[in-house]
């Protein structure tokens, strides 16, 4: 299959169905949640239905505006974090979908502890805080904005190119 005909059938499979854009593995969580609205310090509270090492759903009858700059402050396992984020989508009556953005080390720790993901995080070099944060910040590959990224980061998302072979391509051998 050439490459066009790859970006093709990409963009059909997006036009058919909402594509997935979220490059952090999700998990149900259902555990009580605060969000504070950094502009105007309101709160909402809710439930965490979602949570992923880049952000999380929260179910709640209120919502920030899209766009809102958020603290998210959630507690699990007798654990409690703080994450600064910013609300990426809201469905009115039902709840917002939140990105995490500046994520620390010990924060991505907890996360991945409740995600089950530690060892991964751990065992993974071009997944330690750095990368991570760089993957919950944005862009999931660090690639630029640019066709040549956009194509990279599809051939490895499809499996046709490992993360050791996307990093060769970019430079992060």
């Amino acid at each position: 299959m050439s490459i066009p005909s790859l970006l093709s059938a990409d963009s059909a499979n997006q036009a058919d169905n909402k594509t997935e854009r979220r490059s952090n593995k999700r998990v149900p969580l259902a555990e009580p949640v605060e969000i504070i609205d950094k502009r105007t310090m309101s709160a909402i509270t809710g439930r965490i239905s979602d949570l992923s090492l880049g952000g999380c759903y929260a179910d709640t009858i209120n919502t920030f505006l899209e766009g809102s700059t958020v603290l998210v402050r959630i507690a699990h396992d007798g654990k409690k974090i703080e994450l600064d984020g910013d609300v990426r989508f809201t469905h009115p009556g039902l709840g917002m979908g939140i990105h995490f953005s500046g994520v620390t080390p010990a924060q991505l720790e907890t996360l991945a502890s409740w995600l089950g993901q530690q060892g991964q995080i751990a065992a993974n070099p071009s997944t330690d805080a750095a990368s991570a944060s760089a993957s919950v910040d944005g862009d999931p590959s660090g690639l630029p904005a640019d066709a040549l990224g956009a194509l990279i980061e599809l051939l490895r998302r499809k499996g046709i190119l490992s993360v050791q072979e996307k990093d060769e391509l970019v430079g992060h051998s």
